[in-house]
């Protein structure tokens, strides 16, 4: 329960926690999906509609422009969907995410330790 814990401690912080339309599209297994829903609804997160196929694509390009393994495209879609709901911060707990974060013009937030 320290993801619990986590989002707790971000709203203590006054944070506006956001999700968007790419969190759904990962192919999730039903039953992730639907603890992620109710998370989603419990914490009132705030979904930031997007174009998935925009994003998606984008976020192809970037992972292809860079020579990056196609499976870090969907790290990337949450960079790029962040960025297109004109949020100023990323939560996660991956260094992919944490190292290009700036390039996207976030600010990362650490998992585990909270803000940087």
């Amino acid at each position: 329960m320290e993801s619990i814990r986590f989002i707790e401690d971000l709203l203590r912080r006054g944070f506006v926690l956001v999700y968007s339309d790419v969190h759904f599209v990962e192919g999730l297994r039903p039953s992730t999906e639907s603890r992620i829903r109710r998370l989603f609804d419990r914490y009132e997160f705030v979904k930031c509609r997007v174009s998935v196929v925009d994003v998606m694509r984008r976020a192809d390009a970037y992972v292809k422009s860079r020579g990056y393994s196609v499976s870090r495209r969907f790290d990337v879609a949450h960079m790029f969907a962040a960025r297109d709901c004109s949020c100023r911060f990323i939560a996660a707990i991956d260094d992919f995410i944490r190292r290009r974060s700036k390039e996207f013009g976030l600010i990362y937030i650490n998992y585990y330790t909270g803000i940087p």
